[in-house]
């Protein structure tokens, strides 16, 4: 069964189950127009000081790291120079085909592969960034599926100065114009933590042990 039938299967039953038949013509093409006519809703008053600066300081609030790079032609060596700091092994795992881009250098080996459970740092991008929060989004992919984000130890994201928004409301209508068919899309914030045993924080429960965000100007 392809998925256009299993689709089909699915709202026939939830049809029976309502007691009645498919909607009205007039009714469907209203549907169909207000989901694809998006109005932005009401916005809050912004806080203070530029977008960057928000986001970083939100972000810090949750557990993440963040690091400024000025161009992304350096990112390659704020990554060596952050594991380096931290004595863990010059090596990472990038996925996703939006950090192509990233190449190793003397001081790092990079290898671009879907990452999965046993790797020490996965690095990704983002399609965007909350400010407010100091959340990242990223939609699964192919290239990039839920796993690739979850299992490994340690989790970098690269994040470009014009993929910042101020709240959650302005990025569906980013997620729209992708129309890429996203199987899933993570809102992340932070690092994973839990207190469920016994009221004890623990880091790395159900994704990353840290989460460390390169702001490319």
């Amino acid at each position: 069964m392809n998925n256009a039938s299993s689709r089909q299967a699915i709202l026939n039953q939830i049809r029976r189950s309502l007691c009645r038949g498919p909607l009205p013509s007039a009714m469907v093409a209203g549907l169909e127009s207000r989901l694809h006519q998006y109005r932005p809703h009401l916005q809050m008053q912004r806080g203070q000081g530029t977008l960057a600066e928000l986001f970083v300081r939100n972000a810090t609030v949750v557990g993440a790291s963040v690091e400024m790079a000025a161009s992304t032609a350096s990112v390659s060596t704020v990554i060596s120079a952050y594991l380096l700091a931290r004595q863990w092994p010059a090596k990472v795992i990038v996925s996703g085909a939006d950090l192509d881009w990233i190449t190793g250098c003397t001081t790092l080996e990079v290898e671009k592969r879907i990452a999965g459970h046993g790797d020490h740092v996965v690095v990704t991008g983002v399609l965007a960034a909350i400010a407010e929060t100091g959340t990242l989004v990223i939609p699964g992919s192919r290239e990039r599926p839920s796993a690739a984000l979850f299992l490994p130890e340690h989790h970098i994201a690269v994040v470009r100065s014009e993929q910042l928004f101020y709240q959650q409301e302005e990025v569906w209508p980013l997620l729209r114009a992708a129309d890429d068919g996203f199987r899933a899309v993570h809102l992340i914030t932070g690092p994973s933590k839990t207190a469920d045993i016994e009221q004890t924080l623990q880091q790395g429960a159900h994704g990353p042990r840290s989460l460390h965000i390169i702001l490319v100007a």
